[in-house]
């Protein structure tokens, strides 16, 4: 069985596996998502929905019901009054084809081999509607389909990975009458609460609280994941996440941690004292005390990419992170590397890695990105912030970002993760504690007795429908807002 994608950008991120029934393909289908806080104190304020593969978003109601359709489903069709389609294609065996009948009549389907001789024929009477059948069938190579009826026609070709051809025949799966009057409401109705995606689209969940904590969480579907029935219900939880200077930080879960969604932003420790902020490179160069710097010396980069700091701030008598948070230590970083499947984790230097990507932000303007499957696919959201060198110069805005973990290489050196701007490769290295580098905290989860855990993989009840979320219990820390 594959899975579906989910990721708790609630307080996290990670890619979970939604273990469903097999039942229906959803080919087409269209789901209903209801969203609920999980606490009876704190309620969900705002929900926005990200579509992170086309750009697309749009802002609900807390207390509204998303409707998800697929873009090859024939009501897709009829939203973004598209004509033709067919999926999928390339295939090994059987082609789904959605076309619009502009007129009620005779319609002739052909499919023709590459030298443009006629395989297949068949003819059938169809209303004006969009429509969905079934081309049954084992194609190998290059093949050509036409649909035509009264004043419309549609040609396209169709590419079979079988090892073998034949054509069983056609079959009619589905139709959707859309008369003006109709399309005109369901078209208003699509404005609102409608978002489509296609199979391995990423969409992005943020809700925030009434209390300003914000939780993430991501949804990817693929074209051979399956779920029993129509309705998701998803139980929100949120954990405060708020530094000493009253900052909200997104969050997000991976990998059974529950990480912060953007780099660190602040001047002081938990104990109110202020790190030592040092925009001279001499000065930069020859402490071996907490300090923090911004990039380039400008206040305006920190808004946006965190603040950078040695590694003497780790090693504070008190925390950095906000209350209930920690500073990830070189396992939690191995973790992550193994749910994206880095190979060779306990190497050092750039670990070979086609899904490095999927931590990093999907924005335009940020990283050089060759494709965007699947990227920020874990909601980690990485942005290029560059770092200060130990001579205390500036370098590699827009093309690496580095992270430091809570781990001590030797006196001189601490572990370190990056990422860079040409690759989806990750590094890791024993680096410099003079270094300026960004930071990210994880939260402390705490074992509740008698009590299902919050985060981890989805489980749908196949009677009721609804969406449970269970993982591996971690001791000690704190326990989510209730």
């Amino acid at each position: 069985m594959k899975n579906l994608i989910i990721s708790r950008l609630f307080f996290v991120t990670t890619l979970i596996s939604l273990c469903v029934l097999q039942v229906s393909a959803l080919f087409g289908q269209e789901n209903y998502i209801y969203f609920s806080s999980a606490s009876d104190s704190i309620e969900i304020e705002s929900i926005k929905v990200e579509n992170l593969t086309t750009d697309k978003h749009l802002n609900i109601e807390p207390n509204a019901i998303l409707h998800i359709i697929n873009s090859v489903s024939l009501k897709s069709m009829a939203l973004e009054q598209q004509d033709f389609n067919i999926f999928p294609n390339p295939s090994e065996s059987n082609f789904y084809i959605n076309y619009f009948a502009e007129n009620s009549g005779q319609i002739n389907f052909t499919v023709y081999n590459i030298s443009g001789s006629v395989v297949y024929r068949n003819s059938f009477y169809n209303r004006k509607a969009y429509h969905q059948v079934e081309l049954k069938a084992k194609l190998s190579g290059i093949y050509f389909i036409q649909i035509s009826g009264e004043n419309f026609s549609y040609y396209t070709k169709l590419v079979g990975t079988a090892n073998e051809t034949y054509i069983e025949g056609l079959s009619h799966t589905e139709s959707v009458e859309i008369n003006d009057y109709e399309n005109e409401i369901v078209l208003k109705q699509s404005l609102e609460n409608t978002m489509t995606y296609s199979f391995g689209d990423v969409l992005l969940f943020t809700f925030t609280s009434t209390e300003g904590d914000i939780t993430k969480q991501t949804l990817v579907i693929n074209q051979d994941d399956y779920f029993d029935g129509q309705y998701i219900y998803l139980d929100v939880n949120f954990y405060r996440c708020v530094d000493i200077e009253g900052k909200h930080y997104p969050v997000i879960e991976i990998a059974n941690r529950v990480w912060m969604a953007e780099n660190l932003n602040t001047k002081y420790f938990n104990d109110n004292t202020e790190i030592n902020k040092i925009t001279d490179n001499s000065e930069w160069r020859k402490t071996n005390k907490p300090a923090y710097s911004e990039y380039n010396n400008s206040p305006n980069s920190s808004g946006l990419y965190g603040k950078l700091y040695n590694w003497y701030v780790v090693d504070y008598q008190s925390s950095v992170c906000p209350e209930g948070w920690y500073l990830p230590s070189d396992e939690d970083w191995k973790i992550i590397e193994n749910l994206i499947e880095v190979q060779d984790i306990d190497e050092i230097g750039w670990r070979t890695s086609n899904s490095a990507c999927y931590l990093k932000t999907s924005d335009n303007g940020f990283w050089t990105l060759t494709a965007k499957t699947l990227v920020n696919s874990t909601g980690f959201t990485a942005l290029p912030g560059g770092m200060r060198a130990l001579t205390g110069e500036f370098h590699y805005l827009n093309d690496y970002a580095a992270w430091w973990t809570s781990t001590e290489f030797n006196s001189k050196n601490a572990w370190c993760r990056a990422l860079d701007n040409s690759s989806c490769n990750i590094f890791r290295e024993n680096g410099s504690k003079s270094l300026g580098l960004s930071l990210r905290c994880v939260y402390q989860k705490k074992a509740m007795e008698n009590e299902l855990p919050v985060l981890g993989e989805v489980y749908v009840d196949y009677y009721s429908g609804s969406v449970q979320f269970f993982s591996e219990i971690i001791s000690h820390g704190l326990s989510p807002i209730t």
